[in-house]
Order: structure tokens, then sequence, then C-alpha cells
């Protein structure tokens, strides 16, 4: 028998849930969302292929801002819950990855 999900927390789009086996909460997409941001990436490409600068522009924008919008739910309901962030912050617009830490 498994052990059940603990929900931390639902959002507009998804939800914050902590799994028994893992040290650190995981983020639930719906799956209309997630197809969202696949087809923006998609379309991204296909700039990309065309060269059109503008239109790569927006496309990354409309990516970053919903992504930006994940992170920033996952990190208050971690900090509502007293539990540390599974990597250290960055600030906007810095070009380093953000540094897991172990599970």
């Amino acid at each position: 028998m498994h052990d059940s999900a603990k929900i931390l927390e639902i959002g507009a789009n998804g939800a914050v849930v902590q799994l028994p086996e893992r040290r650190f909460p995981g983020i639930v997409i719906q799956g209309d969302s997630l197809s969202i941001l696949l087809s923006d990436f998609c379309d991204l490409k296909e700039l990309i292929a065309k060269g059109e600068q503008s239109e790569m522009q927006a496309c990354l924008a409309s990516i970053e801002d919903h992504l930006r919008e994940r992170v920033a739910f996952y990190e208050s309901v971690l900090a509502k819950h007293g539990i540390e962030l599974p990597y250290v912050r960055h600030k906007r617009g810095a070009n380093k990855r953000m540094q897991r830490t172990r599970r």
C-alpha cells in the first residue's frame, strides 16, 4: 500500500503537493496549462527558425511570465509551511541556473 500525497495548497491552475517519499514538495500543473506551455515552446521554435525577432521576444515573455507565476506560487506555499526551497534563488534576469538541493 502506498502513502498518499499531501496537498499543501491548491491554486488557480495547479497545486503544491508533498509526496511521502520526497524531501521537497512538487507542483502539479493542470493538463491544459501544460499543453499551452508546450504549444508556446513549439511556436517559439518556429519563430526562431523564421528569424522573427519581435515575435520571439513576445513569445519568450509569455513563457517567462507563465513560469514565474508558477515559481512564485510554489515559493509562497513553501514559505507558508516553513519548508526550505530546493534551490538557491537568483536575481531576476540572471543567467545562472537555479542550483538544486538534494531531495
